[in-house]
């Protein structure tokens, strides 16, 4: 009988070291500000969002003054199709530059697609004969075609 709990207790405890393990992510996160900063852009560089992510929202952590930091950020999340948390970024880069016009234009196009999304799935719900209806699909497609004028 008491094997078995003593069994029990050494899983247990060698289950909780491999979770603390794995829990911890950020366990190899370099102290080095300019070692995260070379990390980050390297991942960026490479297309390789989730390490992208992590480096630059460490740096937003560190040096949250950066502007460059959270317009990386932005680019991340959309990238990663998170639009609400780039629009997020985009802005927190605008407080720090209000003059980037990268930054204004990412936001700008996450927003219009955003609308278009709202006006596509408005067809879903609201039938032809609503007064509304025809209308939002002209303003669907000028939103539409704004857009592929901008790619």
């Amino acid at each position: 009988m008491i094997r078995i709990p003593l069994f029990l207790l050494i899983v247990l405890a060698l289950a909780g070291c491999a979770l603390e393990r794995n829990a911890r992510p950020d366990a190899a996160m370099p102290d080095d500000l300019r070692q995260v900063e070379v990390l980050a852009m390297d991942a960026y560089r490479r297309g390789d969002w989730a390490e992208a992510e992590r480096f630059y929202t460490e740096l937003g952590r560190r040096v949250p003054a950066e502007t460059e930091v959270w317009f990386r950020l932005g680019n991340i999340h959309a990238r990663l199709g998170r639009p609400e948390e780039a629009i997020t970024a985009y802005r927190e880069a605008l407080v720090r530059d209000p003059e980037s016009a990268k930054a204004w234009y990412n936001m700008g196009v996450l927003q219009v697609r955003q609308a278009m999304n709202s006006f596509a799935r408005m067809q879903g719900h609201v039938g032809p004969e609503d007064p509304l209806h025809d209308q939002s699909m002209r303003v669907y497609e000028g939103l539409k075609a704004l857009v592929r004028g901008g790619e």
